[in-house]
Formats: C-alpha cells, sequence, structure tokens
C-alpha cells in the first residue's frame, strides 16, 4: 500500500502515484491520508510480530533454544525497527503485573535479558526507570532472579550511562542492603547480590 502513495505531492497539491498501470493522480490531502494509513498499518504489523515474539518467551513450557531464538528475533526487531524499550514494556502488560507469576518471572526475565545481550541504546531516564522496577521487583519472589539479572546487566553495561543525580546507585545499593537478606538466599542469588556490589564497587562513576 505504502508503494502506492511513495511520491509526495508536487507544488500544485498533487502527487503521481505510478505502482499501479497507467499513473494516476490526487490531490495532497489524499496523499497524506494514505501514507497515514499505510503507516498505520506498518506500526501495526511490527508490534503484532512483537507480540507474537513476546508469547512465545512467556510460554514457560517451551525448550532454551527456542528462548534463544525468540531472544534474538527480538533485539533484531527492536534495533531494525526503532522500536523503543519502553514500548516492549508496554506490550509485555500483564505479563510484568498480573497475577500469573510464571509470566512475571519470564517478563521480568525478558527485560533483563534485553539489557544483558549490551546491544541496544538507553538514555539516563529509561535506565532510571529500570533500576526502579528491577528494585522494586525485588521483593516479588518470581522476579527476585531475573530482577537481580537486570540490576547485574546495567552495573555491568550501563554504569556509565545513569546520571547518578538521580541516585539510581545508592538506590541499589540500600535495596540490596536494607530489604534483601541476602544470607538467606539460594548460593546463585547470593553470589549475583555480590556480583552487584563488585560491579558498582569497581566503577570509578559510582564513588
Amino acid at each position: 500500500i505504502y508503494i502506492f502513495f511513495s511520491k509526495a505531492p508536487t507544488e500544485n497539491g498533487t502527487g503521481s502515484c505510478t505502482a499501479m498501470p497507467g499513473a494516476w493522480t490526487m490531490n495532497g490531502e489524499r496523499v497524506l491520508k494514505a501514507r497515514f494509513f499505510a503507516l498505520s498499518l506498518f506500526t501495526e504489523k511490527k508490534y503484532n510480530i512483537m507480540e507474537e515474539i513476546v508469547a512465545i518467551y512467556l510460554n514457560p513450557s517451551l525448550d532454551k533454544e527456542t528462548y534463544s531464538n525468540a531472544l534474538s528475533s527480538f533485539i533484531v526487531e527492536l534495533k531494525s525497527k526503532g522500536i523503543s524499550l519502553i514500548s516492549v514494556i508496554l506490550v509485555l502488560g500483564d505479563a510484568l503485573s498480573g497475577e500469573d507469576e510464571k509470566k512475571r518471572s519470564r517478563g521480568t526475565l525478558l527485560l533483563a535479558e534485553l539489557l544483558s545481550m549490551n546491544d541496544i541504546m538507553l538514555d539516563s531516564t529509561t535506565l532510571h526507570r529500570l533500576v526502579k522496577f528491577f528494585t522494586g521487583r525485588l521483593a516479588d519472589y518470581p522476579s527476585l532472579s531475573p530482577s537481580l539479572h537486570g540490576l547485574e546487566a546495567i552495573s555491568l553495561y550501563y554504569i556509565e550511562v545513569l546520571d547518578h543525580s538521580l541516585g539510581d546507585v545508592k538506590e541499589i545499593f540500600c535495596v540490596l542492603m536494607r530489604d534483601m537478606h541476602i544470607q538467606g538466599l539460594a548460593q546463585s542469588l547470593r553470589a549475583k547480590s555480590f556480583t552487584i556490589f563488585t560491579l558498582l564497587l569497581q566503577n570509578k562513576a559510582c564513588m
């Protein structure tokens, strides 16, 4: 559809359409409406693809290879279509806040895995929101492990991007030290918590 209306209106308000046999014209307003319609179809299509990939990743019964392929496809969609991480959160929707514990866990894990790929550009505002999200989710046991995974990825790959005036590093330290009973966690979770501490303390930007 977009190909049909790909030419801009001419100075006299008309535009030509040559993708169909026998060139024909339409006024500029109709061209713009056609372009908006085509753009809406394109936007809807790319989000439908994203929703399909999310549905695969949220399914707790699939194998690791399927999850890995879904994650790789998701990264391709993000980069090629210019989709923001905030849009991803909107697509995840109830998977992040619903009553299904497995979906909450896998939805949080998807965000953490996207960060751990270190393959997307994020600004300090988005990172601030993600820090708030992951630290808040530490109190939700099904989301505990993926939330630590997300905080580890931020501490490893995005620490230089954080706006330290927003107190994100302090937030991570305080939540882990004040609200978490680290010694009572499983060994793998304790190790991840101490890795986050180490990464933050080693980075000069946090001093």
